[in-house]
């Protein structure tokens, strides 16, 4: 899948958006945000398996994934009221992801 970020004109808007929500979320959790463009995770949580991807609505809350992040020990699920315009994101922690899909080059 090419990057994309749902409702931007184009790449260029897409990776403008992009990095206003590693800023936000950086600055929200306290964590340093890396460069990696992820398009889905695989993770379990509480005994119960879960797959997110941008575009698609989460089942934790039903919100519409913006975006993905990777931080040093932790993954956020992006939306927009957790982690893209108010709020924290979804913190799923490394150890419970079992699969990461990136966005192609």
């Amino acid at each position: 899948m090419k990057f994309f970020i749902p409702n931007a004109a184009d790449e260029k808007q897409a990776l403008k958006t992009y990095g206003s929500i590693k800023k936000f979320t950086s600055y929200t959790t306290g964590w340093d945000i890396n460069d990696r463009l992820i398009y889905g995770i695989k993770y379990r949580h509480d005994g119960k398996d879960y797959e997110v991807r941008v575009g698609e609505q989460e089942e934790v809350e039903g919100n519409e994934v913006i975006a993905i992040l990777e931080s040093r020990l932790n993954y956020f699920i992006c939306s927009q009221y957790r982690g893209v315009e108010a709020g924290h994101p979804i913190m799923i922690d490394r150890n419970e992801v079992k699969e990461i899909v990136d966005f192609e080059d």
